[in-house]
């Protein structure tokens, strides 16, 4: 594997999850659509839906791509390379990027663009649980 990915949570309740992930590569590739959050880890996962609220980075020497995972999957956002920062979605219409696949599992993923051997990074997401309809529009 060419990411290792060590998972923390922080947070954990009835409406929010906080996760922080290590990511560190091993290997002078990329990984493609690799599990980056699952979410049978997590309470009550099979009744609710997902809505990323947001996203804390920091990258060095490459850049991430984050996508709900489903069929197919659905892209969230690409955080860029040597760089940290804060991407917040409170400004969606819903509140939130929801996870609205066809067949969706609740995961995220991420893929990498142009990691080399000892490039690190971390992520904080923030995800709202949410039940079905709380995703009317």
């Amino acid at each position: 594997m060419a990411f290792t990915v060590t998972r923390e949570t922080l947070s954990d309740s009835d409406r929010l999850t906080v996760v922080h992930c290590w990511l560190a590569s091993d290997a002078a590739s990329d990984v493609t659509n690799q599990l980056l959050v699952d979410a049978t880890d997590y309470e009550r996962a099979a009744l609710l839906k997902r809505a990323l609220v947001k996203v804390q980075y920091g990258l060095m020497g490459f850049s991430v791509a984050l996508y709900w995972d489903g069929n197919p999957n659905k892209g969230i956002c690409v955080l860029p390379e040597n760089a940290e920062g804060c991407v917040g979605f409170s400004h969606h219409t819903m509140g939130g990027f929801p996870s609205l696949v066809l067949e969706p599992t609740g995961d995220i993923l991420f893929s990498t663009i142009g990691a080399g051997a000892t490039d690190i990074g971390f992520l904080v997401l923030t995800i709202e649980k949410r039940t079905k309809v709380d995703f009317t529009p």
